[in-house]
């Protein structure tokens, strides 16, 4: 697995399947952490300023808290969730390992 945490241990709390379409992972320790994209690629889709909150009158999805979504030159898209900040823009060209933003507690 590709680093996403630059300084912690990537620890796994629930995989891939069973109705969920993505796997979560956290650092070691109860620390936060830069979080750093594991590929390069082009941010398109940011959400800041939003709490973990469900069914917003405005349509967003803030079940994500601050998040990022990165697309590969492959297609494939990654989405990084429950940040504490983003620290990229929207349209962005990111390097791999570049910090896109810090992680939760």
């Amino acid at each position: 697995m590709s680093r996403v945490l630059q300084n912690k241990g990537n620890v796994v709390t629930r995989e891939y399947g069973n109705g969920h379409s993505g796997v979560d992972i956290v650092g070691t320790g109860n620390t936060i952490d830069n979080v750093i994209a594991h590929s390069s690629g082009k941010v398109i889709w940011i959400q800041t300023g939003y709490g973990n909150n469900v069914n917003l009158p405005d349509g967003t999805n803030a079940t994500y808290g601050n998040a990022v979504k990165i697309q590969h030159a492959n297609g494939y898209c990654t989405l990084y969730a429950h940040l504490e900040y983003v620290s990229v823009k929207y349209g962005q060209t990111v390097s791999q390992g570049q910090v896109i933003g810090k992680m939760r507690k």
